[in-house]
């Protein structure tokens, strides 16, 4: 009695594997645009939240508030866009919002064309308090 060859699967893994590979890249893939989204999300929500606290503080000018965003942001973009309102501030000013725009284009997301809106804005606004100290 004779023993029956195996035979080999070695071909049919291949083209199992590359028939799964393009879809698993493609996952990695949108994981990873997503991921850098997410993350340039929140740090532009934490840019505008850090920047309006740094406002509050008294003698603080809309200056101090645009430099502060901008240092926050210089880590994940080169270029944003940091809107204070109001304009000035001075004792009488009640509230302070800070807005911080960023052009997702300019930021190497592929998936960007998907976008409706390619500017992503995160506001905050924060209120004074106006203690007198005495």
């Amino acid at each position: 009695m004779e023993r029956q060859k195996r035979k080999s699967r070695g071909g049919a893994a291949a083209v199992e594997f590359a028939m799964v590979a393009p879809l698993l890249f493609l996952m990695m893939w949108g994981c990873i645009e997503l991921t850098r989204y997410n993350l340039l999300k929140n740090v532009t929500y934490h840019a505008a939240f850090e920047s309006a606290r740094i406002g509050v503080k008294p003698g603080a000018t809309v200056e101090d508030i645009i430099e502060e965003a901008t240092f926050q942001m210089k880590y994940v973009c080169d270029e944003c866009t940091v809107t204070v309102t109001p304009s000035e501030i001075d004792m009488n000013t009640d509230e302070i919002t800070v807005s911080v725009q960023v052009d997702i284009r300019q930021q190497g997301l592929v998936a960007v064309q998907y976008f409706d809106n390619p500017i992503l804005e995160a506001s905050f606004t924060i209120r004074r308090d106006n203690v007198s100290p005495y």
